[in-house]
């Protein structure tokens, strides 16, 4: 009779047998065995607290920051940890990018990918998610001309790649993205500290009057970051949406013009002159002239990318009456218009989409949990809401973030997504 025979008709004995067997079974190797340092790329710092993995590592002396993209917190030390700030350490090991963080074909992911190998020490290893979602992901073959060789090895879910010594190899037609220009500026951005020179580029862009950049209103690095990481990381997923809504309603055209209502300091929709997507031409249409020295400390660091492509408005959006435009981009502003603004916002902003163009809204929804959504509950939308406000105007069709596939209004649920209306021809 066999061994394996024998230890069946006894289950007591093969139970102590298999027990043995794993005490002298080798560990499997995984990427990060002998890293003493690893850094963890999230949206937020909740997404890398309570992993097994880090608890793990942690338990075995590895040292891990949590470097949040959307979400900066202030470490016990005091440290501001944010992946837009210099990290504790110049250099890891590991790091490896949270899943839930979309890697978009596009120039802004190549971008943060960029940075991060940075990060890396000359021996180090990065972990990224294999790209199984939609098309629009970066493919493995993309990433292994990035990086310059194939990954050593699969973990699981992730692709793990060596440095690439010099740095990523970017797309040729993606060379540049306003990541690449927020790092470049970032002091200048955070404590608007700008040169007097850059009116001249303000006037230049279109606005009739420059008025100088007044300070921030707070010292304190962690308020400051938490609106420069939403605006920079925000980039990444909405340039996505625009640029698959605008091949899913103008599949034949590259020569589009948008306008962005409310821009903010821009990084939206100046990420869209940055690859050879659809959009042509930008109209930024800004009230708040502080922001308009971002907007053009950007676009002179974009340098040739962008010149002869931007104009900026300074104006109320619901007085704005420009050139139409194929495109109308609002994100995230009715939640911070009062009742009374909100109408004449809306009919402005219709009335300058041209014949057969489309009006497209982002807006975060009213959180159900009233603890959660906070303050911002007051003034935001519930989707029946948001959906009798826009639909008065036409049907409404609907893209979520992942900027996979147009979904129905019965799919949209609570989450932020694109709700997309065109006017007739």
């Amino acid at each position: 009779m066999s061994i394996k025979s024998t230890l069946a008709r006894f289950p007591r004995l093969h139970r102590a047998a298999s027990a043995v067997r794993r005490l002298w079974r080798k560990p499997p190797r995984t990427p990060l065995d002998g890293a003493r340092s690893i850094a963890f790329i999230a949206p937020s710092r909740s997404d890398g607290q309570g992993r097994r993995w880090t608890a793990d590592a942690a338990a075995r002396g590895i040292d891990i920051d949590i470097l949040p993209l959307a979400q900066p917190y202030r470490r016990d030390d005091g440290q501001v940890m944010s992946f837009l700030l210099p990290p504790p350490r110049e250099k890891y090991d590991g790091i490896v990018v949270s899943r839930s963080i979309d890697l978009f074909d596009h120039s802004w992911s190549y971008a943060f990918l960029d940075r991060v190998n940075a990060l890396l020490s000359d021996r180090g290893t990065m972990l990224v998610a294999k790209p199984t979602g939609p098309e629009r992901y970066i493919p493995e073959d993309k990433l292994i001309r990035m990086f310059g060789r194939a990954p050593r090895g699969t973990a699981g879910r992730y692709l793990e790649f060596d440095k690439a010594k010099g740095g990523l190899r970017r797309p040729a037609e993606a060379p540049r993205s306003t990541l690449d220009a927020y790092w470049a500026l970032s002091d200048n951005l955070i404590n608007a500290r700008f040169d007097e020179r850059l009116s001249e580029t303000i006037l230049a862009l279109g606005v009739d009057h420059v008025r100088p950049r007044k300070p921030n209103f707070t010292d304190d690095l962690l308020e400051l970051m938490q609106s420069q990481s939403y605006r920079t990381s925000s980039a990444c997923t909405k340039s996505a949406m625009i640029e698959h809504i605008a091949s899913v309603c103008f599949p034949d055209r590259r020569d589009l013009r948008l306008a962005d209502l409310g821009a903010g300091t821009a990084l939206n929709s100046l990420e869209l002159l940055l690859g050879p997507g659809r959009i042509a031409h930008v109209t930024l249409v800004e009230p708040h002239w502080s922001y308009h020295w971002d907007i053009a400390a950007v676009y002179d660091w974009l340098g040739e990318r962008v010149r002869g492509k931007v104009s900026l408005a300074g104006k109320q959006v619901e007085t704005y009456s420009g050139t139409p435009v194929d495109i109308a981009m609002v994100c995230g502003v009715f939640s911070i218009l009062s009742v009374e603004q909100r109408e004449p916002f809306l009919q402005s902003a219709w009335s300058n989409v041209a014949p057969g163009g489309i009006l497209a809204v982002l807006e975060n929804m009213r959180d159900p949990d009233p603890v959660r959504g906070g303050a911002y509950n007051a003034t935001r939308f519930t989707p029946p809401e948001i959906d009798a406000f826009l639909g008065r105007l036409a049907p409404i069709r609907y893209f979520p973030a992942d900027a996979a596939k147009e979904i129905s209004a019965d799919e949209t649920g609570n989450s932020a997504v694109f709700r997309v209306m065109r006017k007739p021809s």
